[in-house]
């Protein structure tokens, strides 16, 4: 007769590297975090919309169908938005668009160097 082999249980180890969520806790997050985005915004809590880059996950960049990291280009960088985005945004966090249009405009105009990118034209002299 042969040995028999006796196998040690398996213990289930911690797995190391990124935590995965389920999607109700993702959901949860985002949902979370868009309720403070649009606090801050209505409530005129912040300064500069770059404030927000912290609440700004990957997980709602993807359901907003926007790229995460250009989309927080455009947070501290408000020249970089386009209507689209300012209205996309804005519905996505349940707010007024007038809000972080207002929000962008009093950033650009509080910001000379903002001003002074726009103000730049082309001379006419200088086309070819």
């Amino acid at each position: 007769m042969g040995k028999a082999i006796i196998r040690k249980p398996k213990v289930d180890k911690p797995r190391k590297g990124r935590k995965k969520k389920s999607i109700q806790e993702v959901a949860a997050e985002i949902k979370t975090k868009s309720l403070s985005i649009k606090s801050l915004i209505e409530n005129s809590r912040i300064q500069t919309l770059k404030e927000i880059e912290p609440l700004f996950t990957k997980s709602m960049a993807d359901q907003l169908g926007v790229n995460h990291g250009r989309f927080i280009d455009k947070l501290k960088n408000p020249i970089k938005f386009s209507t689209k985005d300012i209205f996309r945004f804005a519905y996505y966090v349940d707010l007024n668009p007038t809000e972080i249009i207002n929000q962008v405009k009093d950033e650009i105009e509080n910001n000379q160097l903002l001003v002074e990118k726009l103000k730049k034209f082309k001379a006419i002299t200088k086309r070819k």
